[in-house]
């Protein structure tokens, strides 16, 4: 597997889009991260809400898991299910 960060921006979204780590709405008017990468020869261009974005990497290092688009817990919903 292969895995190059082309571009990371923080814009101000101007439509809706999702959140490719829990699949929320990222609304219009809201800050959020904006990805293009490749990955196995693959362009992407992925959208995360920042607080997703932020919490990815440890997410991944903390548990062995295969990332799935769309179907993580955000950061607040997992701290309060793991109390």
């Amino acid at each position: 597997m292969s895995y190059e960060l082309l571009s990371l921006k923080h814009p101000t979204a101007r439509k809706d889009h999702r959140c490719i780590w829990c699949g929320g709405k990222i609304t219009k008017g809201a800050m959020y991260a904006s990805e293009r990468s490749v990955f196995d020869g693959e362009m992407q261009n992925h959208h995360w809400h920042e607080e997703c974005y932020e919490y990815a990497p440890v997410a991944m290092e903390e548990s062995v898991f295969e990332f799935t688009p769309y179907e993580n817990e955000p950061p607040g919903e997992r701290s309060a299910t793991t109390k």
